[in-house]
């Protein structure tokens, strides 16, 4: 008995043929027979309805619902399906693709929103590669400020003892030659 083994049609239950070959294997996106949902057609529709994908508008499963929810007459005792509270039967959103699709979808806005991010990023340092070139993108305020910080330092007044340094090519005056920073010495600043 269990050399043989029985090979049927999980679709329609029949023997003779397998379920890839059956004519009336269902598809799980617009339950018509003949194909599978891979190859439906309908995958790529959209309703205008409930903006949902795999159904035109006349075929909405939102209008069977709120057809089938009119039709009861007490719904104060029905209970959610989702959240198991009463006064309403779902409160979820309406089925309306696999969940491929939608795995699919949110990688392909999870992708344009990483693009975008990194378009404002690259912006954003170019904005600020720009700001830091010198001195045109300075603000006017940071210049003043700088040229102001050194003003102060130029003009600020000397400590008493406090002789400034001569400049090597005007030589200094205390005959060494060295001129006025000399090779290192305290020699060589002497006040004179």
């Amino acid at each position: 008995m269990a050399d043989k083994s029985v090979v049927g049609c999980w679709a329609c239950g029949k023997l003779d043929h397998e379920s890839q070959d059956c004519v009336f294997k269902r598809c799980f996106v617009c339950s018509e027979q003949g194909h599978e949902s891979a190859l439906c057609q309908m995958r790529r529709q959209q309703c205008r309805r409930c903006q949902k994908q795999g159904h035109r508008d006349e075929a909405c499963p939102a209008v069977e619902y709120s057809v089938a929810l009119s039709l009861e007459s007490d719904l104060y005792f029905c209970r959610c399906v989702n959240c198991g509270e009463e006064g309403h039967l779902n409160c979820g959103a309406v089925p309306s693709v696999s969940s491929h699709y939608q795995q699919q979808h949110h990688q392909q806005q999870q992708h344009q929103q990483q693009h975008q991010q990194q378009q404002h990023h690259q912006q954003h340092q170019q904005q600020q590669h720009h700001q830091r070139a010198w001195p045109n993108a300075w603000p006017k305020q940071a210049l003043l400020t700088a040229q102001g910080v050194a003003f102060q330092r130029e003009m600020a007044p000397l400590r008493p003892g406090f002789q400034q340094p001569v400049p090597s090519w005007e030589g200094h005056s205390n005959g060494s030659g060295c001129g006025g920073f000399g090779n290192g010495h305290p020699s060589a600043f002497q006040p004179g």
